[in-house]
C-alpha cells in the first residue's frame, strides 16, 4: 500500500495505491474528505485486513482517523480537534485491544503540542493526553506499543530550549497504556542543530 497527497496549495487530497507483488496497481483512491486540505500522514493494516489511515481534513484541520476496506472502499472518517485551529495526525498504530492509537501535534497557545489520541476499534474516543509546555514546541512524529501494554512515542521537542523557534531535539517517552509519562529522554548532537 502507497500514500501521497495529490493538489495545490489549500486543495490537497490524499492518494491511496494498492500494489502486487510486481508492483502493478490493484487499485487507487483519491480521498476528498472534505472542502479543505485532506493530507494522509500513516496507513496501516488492521488485524481483519481493513487499511487504517491517519492524517488532517479541512482547511484549518481536524485530526482525521480513516477506515477503509481492503478493497480501498470507504468505511468511514472520525475527526478530533480544536475548534478552527492547527491538528495533525501523523502516525498510528493498531494497539493490543484492537483499538487505535494516533500521535502528532496540536496548536495551543500559539505553539506545537504533541498529543497521544486512544480509541476504540470503531474509532470512538477513548482518551487524549497532551504533551508540552507554554512557548515550546513539541510533536509526535511516531509510537509503538509494547508487549506489556506500555507505550513508546518518540517525536521532537525544544523543552530543553530557550523556546519554541529554537533547534528541536529528538525526544523519547515510556508511557503507560493510558498515556501517563512514566519517563522522558530528551537528546542532541554536535554541534546542536534541528535534530
Amino acid at each position: 500500500i502507497m500514500i501521497n497527497n495529490l493538489g495545490v496549495y489549500n486543495n490537497y487530497n490524499g492518494l491511496v495505491v494498492k500494489l502486487d507483488a510486481a508492483g502493478n496497481i490493484v487499485w487507487q483512491k483519491l480521498l476528498n474528505l472534505s472542502n479543505g486540505n485532506d493530507n494522509i500522514n500513516d496507513i496501516r493494516e488492521c488485524n481483519n485486513g481493513d487499511l487504517i489511515l491517519s492524517g488532517s481534513v479541512k482547511s484549518t484541520p481536524d485530526v482525521a482517523l480513516i477506515k477503509l476496506s481492503s478493497s480501498g472502499n470507504l468505511i468511514w472518517c472520525k475527526t478530533f480537534g480544536n475548534n478552527a485551529q492547527y491538528d495533525d495526525g501523523t502516525a498510528l498504530i493498531q494497539t493490543n485491544d484492537g483499538g487505535y492509537l494516533i500521535t502528532g501535534r496540536y496548536i495551543s497557545m500559539g505553539t506545537f503540542n504533541a498529543f497521544l489520541l486512544k480509541t476504540d476499534s470503531s474509532g470512538t474516543l477513548q482518551w487524549l493526553k497532551c504533551y508540552g509546555d507554554t512557548n515550546q514546541h513539541m510533536w509526535g512524529f511516531d509510537v509503538k506499543q509494547l508487549t506489556n501494554g506500555d507505550l513508546l512515542m518518540v517525536g521532537s521537542t525544544t523543552l530543553l530550549k530557550p523556546n519554541y523557534q529554537s533547534y528541536g531535539d529528538n525526544f523519547i517517552m515510556r508511557l503507560s497504556a493510558t498515556g501517563d509519562t512514566l519517563w522522558t529522554k530528551i537528546f542532541y548532537g554536535t554541534p546542536d542543530l534541528f535534530e
